[in-house]
């Protein structure tokens, strides 16, 4: 939803990864050990707030702009990540 104070709203389909179990330093073989889950997310970005700053994220945190869900599937469901597309 384009908020009434912006003229740009740019949007896209963004792969949402929920990460499931805490860690740090991570060896990369054991990354996907801690995926919970994944979903999709309507990455919306109010342009003309992002040449406000030197910032992205000001454009980044409206109201209505990150439209996440409303299902989560589980890796076992997904399938193989890299053939995957949204």
């Amino acid at each position: 939803m384009k908020p009434k104070i912006s003229n740009m709203l740019d949007f896209e389909g963004e792969l949402a990864v929920i990460i499931g179990k805490h860690g740090r330093h991570i060896p990369q073989d054991e990354a996907f050990n801690h995926i919970a889950s994944y979903s999709i997310i309507n990455d919306g970005s109010v342009r003309d707030w992002q040449r406000h700053t030197i910032l992205f994220c000001p454009g980044k945190n409206f109201e209505g702009t990150g439209p996440f869900g409303p299902w989560m599937v589980t890796p076992d469901e997904f399938g193989d990540l890299p053939i995957a597309s949204l």
